[in-house]
């Protein structure tokens, strides 16, 4: 939804990749109007909206549930919970908080970014700025007390060095969200990118110390804290594990990213620059031909700005203005 947010987590995935500048997505824009008539043709089912942090603009943020969310099956925020609570104003002109006003309007699921369960470590790992300092416990409990057969939370959380890391560690995490209703936490090890298409940044050097195979903490929760393993997926970009104890469910999962094979549409990443890619690594791999000037002109502003183009993934490298587009099919406006 934007590229702006009210925390600077050292581990944020968006400073490892290209995330571009824009306007609040709005559906007044004739970019992301298209890219919903598009998807909803091709049978896409899911959307989930994230950021920078979608709730930045509360109003900005339920107009673009209401309007984009409809025909969709199922819909998922991701957030660190910022302005949730705080009052948006509905069609017919009355007022409700964010959070009610997008279950009203068909959100199924809250993904509620929390690096540690201490609220002090917390607040250091994912930097809030501004006065709003993450949410409280009895926050969290609000967020349970709405949860239905249609809409549910679950806690996330970033597996790092300096915080959640250990079997102790996410026990004592989960047993704290456990105490506040929750029944479904992730547990996420940093992601592994190919360096060609990774930016130089701090964000890039931290993700690489919070990879790790997640096989041995999977095995460490089942031997060790008593819990089943449901579900798992393994394939060359991904490894999925999903344990239940009791009415608990936990989802620990590492990612590779890796770089399309083939011209299957495999994804639909929509940006605030109004560009709707199929890739997080190729920044060419767009949706609609026309795109492509728009990217060009980020580049255009960057190398203005005196931005060095090479901080950009490998895939903006070769585009320059005047440049001939890379020969590569496209899927067509």
């Amino acid at each position: 939804a934007t590229e702006r947010c009210n925390a600077g987590c050292h581990f944020c995935f968006n400073g490892i990749t290209n995330t571009p500048a824009g306007q609040f997505m709005s559906m007044n824009d004739e970019h992301i109007a298209r890219v919903r008539r598009f998807t909803l043709l091709a049978g896409v089912e899911k959307v989930s909206y994230s950021g920078g942090e979608p709730t930045f603009h509360a109003q900005a943020c339920f107009d673009l549930v209401r309007e984009m969310s409809p025909g969709y099956k199922k819909t998922r925020i991701h957030t660190n919970g910022l302005n949730l609570g705080k009052e948006v104003v509905l069609p017919d002109g009355t007022k409700k908080n964010l959070l009610d006003a997008i279950i009203a309007h068909g959100l199924n699921g809250l993904s509620l970014s929390i690096a540690h369960n201490d609220p002090h470590k917390n607040k250091e790992l994912m930097a809030f700025r501004g006065g709003w300092q993450g949410c409280t416990d009895e926050d969290i409990k609000s967020f349970i007390d709405r949860s239905s057969d249609r809409f549910s939370t679950r806690l996330s959380c970033f597996l790092t060095p300096d915080g959640i890391r250990t079997p102790d560690d996410m026990m004592r995490y989960i047993e704290w969200g456990a105490s506040l209703g929750v029944k479904k936490f992730i547990f996420r090890a940093g992601s592994v990118i190919p360096a060609d298409y990774a930016k130089n940044t701090p964000f890039t050097d931290f993700n690489v110390q919070c990879g790790f195979d997640i096989h041995p903490l999977v095995e460490a929760m089942i031997d060790q804290q008593g819990f089943r393993e449901i579900y798992q997926e393994h394939k060359s970009d991904s490894h999925v594990h999903v344990l239940k104890l009791d009415d608990v469910v936990v989802d620990i999962d590492h990612s590779s990213e890796e770089i399309d094979t083939d011209q299957k549409i495999r994804r639909f990443i929509l940006m605030p620059n109004g560009v709707c890619y199929t890739s997080w690594l190729d920044q060419t791999a767009t949706l609609f031909e026309g795109d492509r000037d728009i990217i060009v002109n980020d580049i255009v502003r960057a190398n203005r700005a005196g931005i060095n183009t090479k901080t950009y993934p490998a895939g903006l490298g070769h585009i320059r203005t005047g440049d001939k587009a890379p020969e590569k099919p496209f899927y067509g406006d």
